[in-house]
């Protein structure tokens, strides 16, 4: 009977511990450090996800966004973009998640890339590079930045549902 007695006490114990008062608010689960400034031009919220990716060596995470056209061309496959199309890359530092055991999440943003195909498609795609935690511009030399839209440019869409 004894027994019984502390096993009854010892689950009350747990189930009262583990409903402890510390609650988390809305603004606590939403992680601000991998926000876009506000100040920045880009806006992805109104665009589509095409691919996701980690980096483990440079402890980075990366997304692939893309406007409505950018997107439809991507999930049929193929990499010749038609004028108008506009992928932006976006790079994060990855960090430990509090809230989830052993998983990580993006931190402060590293840079945005940006590949926008002119509307009349007679030239070369152009390319612009943000950096930094304010995402100023930034120069790269030609053949830097014909690698970065071909890398960019080849990402694979991510297989949806």
């Amino acid at each position: 009977m004894k027994y019984l007695a502390l096993l009854a006490a010892g689950v009350s114990l747990v189930t009262i511990a583990g409903c402890g008062s510390s609650k988390t608010t809305s603004s606590d689960s939403r992680n601000q450090v991998a926000s876009l400034p506000a100040t920045s031009q880009f806006d992805p919220h109104g665009w589509k996800v095409i691919t996701t990716a980690v980096d483990r060596n440079d402890n980075t995470m990366l997304m692939l966004y893309g406007n409505d056209l950018a997107v439809k061309t991507a999930r049929t496959g193929h990499t010749t973009y038609p004028p108008g199309s506009v992928l932006s890359l976006v790079t994060w530092k990855s960090q430990e998640d509090d809230h989830w055991f052993g998983a990580n999440m993006p931190a402060a943003v590293q840079s945005v890339e940006q590949v926008t195909f002119a509307p009349t498609g007679t030239a070369q795609p152009s390319y612009e590079r943000y950096e930094g935690s304010a995402l100023k511009k930034t120069a790269l030399d030609s053949a830097a930045g014909d690698k970065r839209i071909a890398y960019i440019v080849n990402q694979r869409a991510a297989v949806m549902p």
